[in-house]
């Protein structure tokens, strides 16, 4: 009886600790500021957290991987990482039909530079963010026109 109590009471022990856990981490709308990139004033955090961050994906990912790995149409990938309380980013997770994908928005998001801390309350805490990416690659027909020596049969 005492080894199934203990168990019990392990278990407690995990789940609230895990329920602490994440409660230190918040999502980016729930700050009064948002992480800085250099370029960001306090004032607008949020915007321009979120533009230069989508700048900065556009400006680092390969946009010809979907057309170079002969994925056809529009291919998304939502990845979701956090940044911590001293500004770098960790935990990052894809999700995408595509491996190549994520491992695309995986080498990308690594390379985002140090940032200012998301602040709530004036201390610096660990934030979620999650982006949304679309790959998309055109299937390159040559454009037919009808041949007008061709008869057609009715």
């Amino acid at each position: 009886m005492k080894k199934i109590f203990l168990g019990a009471l392990l278990l407690v022990g995990t789940i609230g600790y895990a329920q602490s856990t994440s409660l230190k981490t918040l999502s980016i709308e729930n700050v009064d500021q948002a992480p800085l990139f250099d370029n960001c004033k306090i004032e607008d955090s949020k915007t321009c957290f979120t533009s230069s961050i989508t700048s900065f994906i556009n400006k680092n990912i390969n946009k010809d991987l979907a057309k170079q790995s002969n994925l056809l149409g529009k291919q998304r990938v939502v990845s979701q990482f956090s940044i911590n309380e001293e500004g770098r980013i960790e935990g990052i997770s894809s999700v995408s039909n595509q491996e190549i994908l994520k491992k695309e928005m995986s080498r990308v998001l690594n390379m985002l530079p140090l940032l200012k801390p998301a602040m709530k309350n004036g201390k610096a805490v660990k934030v979620s963010y999650s982006v949304p990416v679309e790959f998309a690659s055109k299937l390159d027909l040559p454009i037919s026109a009808p041949n007008p020596n061709k008869v057609q049969n009715n």
